[in-house]
């Protein structure tokens, strides 16, 4: 059996980005990937003719942690800024309006009353004012009633919490970490990335090779035992030993390696985000100077995403489409996708005829669990460190008090890491 440092089980970014800190650090690190890749939800696949896509609509946000924390790996990125190209659209009553936000955008919006506006505006610059501080334990709805009256004024806002945070979960999810995601959004801004996200995934794999981190793919971990400073790890072709693990996936991996008995609480009560995705690629866009269609009173989401960055060929499109599933829904089946082909009818008129390439993915975990008012807001997500199981740490998208998606991922990921080379230097001055 070898013997390492930490055993990461799990190769999305976040499993990488802590195996990458903890190789830096001179650890002796090993990765462990039950899929043949590595990137997890943060894959982009190549398709016939050059075409890019993310497994449903990807940005990162610009001044998030996830930036931040890429930045110190040196992984760099580009893209563009959608907000810099074509005015978005909201989808009201089934036809596309203008929408009153953006520079000067609140004098140019047909349609939309001065109360319409004003209210919109109030609404927003609370948001970008407060960041939702001391609003954790609030939801998200009520803080929306205390500002909302007129009611395509709070469609839109709501539009805009689903669009920055994927959550539909305005009775539940925590106006707090809402609030600070929505500023985040209008103020730092996100990019769509040239290539896609495997740019990330690629960066963050060179890395951590480069920092000396054994990578194994296809390498799924089957079981976790000891305590302390001693770990086993046994996967499909062999079995290791470390003074610490990391497990880099989603909650049903930690019940499942730990199990719920050892876990207690720690992750009772969590509710995923998902969404409904399709992605398509255009031999051409019908309406060039199309962008973002954002549904007001539906939560719906379409946007080209090879308007901001390079994903498609000369003369091509590329579009993400989501609907925003509330917690728990269930719909027909296909119901959720011809949505989203009807979207995707009023955002690009004859686009059927242009499909060189589409998929459609009916339910897909956005991320591990919603920032709950229940739980107050994102503190109430499971720690990276576990209460009662010493050396074992936890990175997602649904674990620490920073950051959400990507965002939540990475800063899970320094938390960690930062624990384990405490954790470690302890050990040396006792010794």
């Amino acid at each position: 059996m070898t013997h390492f440092d930490t055993i990461v089980m799990g190769g999305g970014i976040g499993g990488l980005a802590v195996a990458a800190m903890l190789g830096r650090a001179g650890q002796r690190v090993l990765l462990l990937e039950r899929a043949g890749v590595l990137g997890g939800r943060a894959d982009t696949t190549e398709v016939e003719g050059g075409y890019l896509l993310n497994l449903g609509g990807h940005a990162l946000y610009r001044t998030g942690h996830g930036a931040r924390v890429l930045g110190a790996l040196g992984v760099r990125v580009r893209g563009g800024r959608p907000s810099r190209g074509p005015r978005p659209q909201g989808l009201w009553q089934g036809e596309a309006v203008a929408l009153p936000v953006g520079a000067g955008a609140a004098f140019g919006a047909e349609g939309w009353s001065w109360g319409d506006r004003w209210e919109v505006g109030r609404g927003v610059a609370a948001a970008v004012a407060t960041g939702g501080r001391g609003q954790e334990g609030l939801p998200l709805a009520r803080w929306i009633d205390a500002r909302f009256e007129r009611p395509r004024a709070r469609a839109l806002f709501e539009a805009l919490a689903r669009v920055s945070t994927y959550a539909n979960a305005p009775e539940r999810s925590s106006a707090g970490a809402t609030l600070a995601q929505v500023r985040q959004a209008l103020v730092g801004d996100v990019l769509y990335l040239d290539g896609g996200w495997r740019t990330i995934v690629r960066g963050l794999e060179e890395a951590a090779r480069g920092a000396g981190v054994e990578i194994r793919l296809g390498a799924a971990a089957r079981r976790l035992e000891g305590e302390g400073r001693r770990w086993s790890v046994a996967w499909d072709e062999g079995e290791g030993s470390a003074e610490a693990a990391v497990l880099a996936g989603p909650p049903s991996m930690a019940r499942g390696l730990l199990g719920a008995g050892r876990l207690g609480a720690a992750l009772d009560g969590l509710v995923p985000i998902q969404a409904a995705c399709l992605d398509v690629a255009l031999d051409g866009l019908p309406r060039p100077e199309g962008g973002l269609l954002l549904g007001l009173d539906a939560p719906l989401y379409a946007s080209v995403h090879s308007g901001a960055a390079a994903l498609a060929p000369e003369g091509g499109g590329v579009i993400h489409a989501m609907k925003y599933l509330a917690p728990g829904e269930v719909t027909e089946p296909g119901a959720d996708i011809e949505a989203l082909e009807s979207l995707l009818d009023v955002a690009q008129p004859g686009w059927r005829g242009r499909v060189v390439h589409r998929r459609a993915l009916p339910r897909m975990t956005v991320a591990g669990a919603h920032a709950l008012a229940e739980r107050g807001g994102l503190a109430g997500r499971p720690s990276v460190e576990i209460e009662g199981i010493e050396g074992v740490f936890l990175v997602g998208d649904w674990v620490g008090d920073r950051g959400m998606l990507a965002d939540a991922s990475l800063a899970s990921a320094e938390r960690a890491a930062e624990a384990i080379l405490a954790r470690s230097r302890a050990v040396c001055r006792v010794a």
